[in-house]
């Protein structure tokens, strides 16, 4: 239960806004089928002024409403029901951007059902994650080929049911990340468009959506990475369209972070997901402060383009190597390098501090945890953040609350409305 009595001014005259202004309520239908309500104020049969959405007027008659607020990281849902002896019963969703304190969780070998993963969800809990990317991998012959299949490589479907069930026990959400790979060791953002890739894709993804649908997945990832035909926004669209008529959460794309302005089709996502592996400096072991400035005209041209789009941004992936030089070339898994566990302490500080609470952005699935609760360690030059000195860095800034802006800014409307309201009303007394 959520109270929200401070709204004093506006409480005294609740009634009269219920009964001499609230004459009418015009019911919409709008994110794909998902009801909300607009309410028209009526001061007479010639003017007539729209208050506000259906959340305002909730907060401003909840001095004696029965108020139900159910947030998860994804979608913020306000529930409100007004008295019965008031004659009016609203009901009103929001969805909108939560931050994500996520983490990438994959299965190599494909082992989400084992005892080892259980233990390992149970230790990524520990550090204050709220979130779980679980990344399921399927594949195709090479980059040419338009047939995708899982491989011996694949986890079966019970087991990521499995790793589902233990996310939510362990009270972690679950974003399900499906990906293709190529067998023949290209890259998938290599993968060039074509109608017959594109028909085999979009089963591909409504398999996967119907399953999220059926498992009451959280958030589901559309795709990761296909730089070379993320831009046939036709097609895209396509697939969108064909995963929301299966899948009623929200969904996100994991764009290249060299590409991410390239897709054209984010209107149809709910976030815009950036794997972001920006290269920071050009010197081996800089300080935080290098890293940050490193960071800056990333930032501000991020910040520029998501002006114009006015979209949420979450990291789908965003990682480094315990290796000497890491954020000089984040996406490099491959190159040999000597260990370096403080550079990817320092990678995390700064990019914590850069993003946090950026208003526009909304959280990090840092690559990757590993279903092995013995992975990584002190001798490790690998991605994962297990059992090093970052881990406890993680920890520490999950434990902290990001600035929740969407109910700053309803806190503001509400106060704004609540003024003119009362003048208003004051005005007429006169």
């Amino acid at each position: 239960m959520l109270s929200l009595c401070p709204f004093f001014i506006i409480a005294r005259y609740r009634r009269k806004l219920h009964k001499a202004y609230f004459k009418y309520i015009t019911r919409v239908t709008r994110n794909r089928g998902k009801e909300s309500y607009c309410f028209v104020w009526k001061k007479d049969s010639t003017m007539k002024y729209k208050l506000a959405t259906g959340t305002v007027l909730m907060l401003l008659l909840a001095s004696t409403s029965t108020t139900t607020l159910n947030i998860t990281p994804f979608k913020t849902t306000l529930t409100q029901l007004v008295p019965e002896n008031e004659g009016i019963m609203v009901s009103s969703n929001i969805n909108g951007p939560v931050f994500q304190k996520g983490m990438s969780y994959v299965s190599w070998p494909p082992n989400f059902d084992s005892a080892n993963s259980n233990e390992s969800l149970r230790l990524l809990s520990l550090t204050n994650t709220e979130c779980v990317a679980l990344c399921i991998f399927w594949y195709q012959e090479n980059i040419t080929s338009a047939e995708i299949y899982p491989s011996y490589n694949t986890p079966s479907n019970s087991s990521v049911i499995q790793a589902i069930n233990r996310s939510r026990e362990l009270g972690m959400k679950v974003m399900l990340k499906p990906m293709v790979d190529p067998l023949d060791g290209n890259w998938r953002g290599l993968i060039p468009p074509s109608t017959e890739w594109f028909a085999s894709y979009t089963n591909f993804m409504n398999f996967w959506a119907e399953f999220s649908q059926e498992h009451e997945v959280d958030m589901l990832c559309v795709g990761c990475e296909f730089n070379s035909n993320d831009r046939q926004t036709a097609s895209w669209e396509n697939v969108t369209a064909a995963v929301r008529q299966r899948y009623s959460g929200p969904i996100t794309y994991a764009a290249n972070w060299d590409d991410y302005q390239n897709v054209h089709w984010w209107d149809s996502l709910d976030y815009v997901g950036i794997d972001a592996y920006f290269s920071l400096t050009n010197k081996n072991n800089p300080t935080v402060e290098e890293l940050k400035a490193g960071w800056r005209p990333w930032v501000e041209e991020m910040a520029s383009w998501q002006a114009t789009l006015n979209k949420p941004i979450i990291f789908t992936e965003i990682g480094y190597r315990s290796a000497d030089g890491t954020n000089e070339a984040p996406w490099n898994y491959s190159t040999p390098a000597s260990l370096d566990l403080q550079e990817q302490v320092d990678c995390y500080n700064a990019t914590f501090q850069t993003f946090y609470n950026k208003n526009w952005f909304y959280g990090f699935y840092w690559w990757n945890w590993e279903t092995s609760p013995y992975a990584g360690g002190n001798s490790d030059t690998g991605y994962t953040p297990q059992n090093k000195p970052v881990q406890s860095l993680i920890t520490s800034w999950y434990s902290r609350p990001a600035i929740p802006w969407m109910w700053i800014t309803i806190a503001a409307v509400v106060i704004a409305i609540a003024i003119v309201a009362t003048y208003m009303l004051t005005r007429k007394k006169r």
